[in-house]
């Protein structure tokens, strides 16, 4: 049985409610979805805001991911009772402006995956027309060979 020493096992983080909110406003600034790369320049940012909070850009994207989960969740509660005006606050905002950027971004993933199948259905296309043309059928070759068979006679 392997025994971990304290440094190798991270301290787990709580996050609050002012930290929720600098990286929702992070992640609106930033818009990771589209550069994956700018996770860590709002991990940083995160972890400034308190001097205890050591947080990496893992944390921050799944913390991201779970407020975005919940809100749809809470969405769709709140769509079931109908009728009921609802309060909405800073992070209600933030979080319906980063589901947006999400599915924007989803939409322009699955629009550039449309256009690359539709190249590959081309191309595939050109070559399968290409080969037919290449190939000679049967009825010319036999054709062409009883042709010459016959004027030679």
């Amino acid at each position: 049985m392997t025994s971990f020493t304290s440094g190798s096992r991270k301290k787990q983080v709580r996050f609050q409610t002012k930290d929720d909110l600098v990286l929702l406003r992070e992640v609106l600034a930033k818009n990771p979805f589209q550069n994956k790369s700018a996770w860590n320049e709002i991990a940083s940012a995160v972890a400034d805001t308190r001097s205890n909070l050591q947080v990496d850009a893992r944390r921050v994207r799944e913390r991201t991911h779970l407020l975005i989960d919940q809100h749809k969740k809470s969405n769709a509660d709140s769509l079931k009772s109908s009728g009921i005006d609802e309060e909405y606050g800073e992070k209600e905002t933030l979080l319906d402006e980063i589901l947006s950027l999400v599915e924007d971004e989803e939409k322009q993933k699955e629009k550039q995956k449309e256009k690359k199948e539709t190249e590959e259905n081309r191309g595939k296309d050109i070559r399968k027309r290409a080969m037919e043309n290449l190939t000679p059928k049967k009825d010319t070759y036999f054709l062409s060979y009883n042709m010459t068979y016959l004027c030679s006679v």
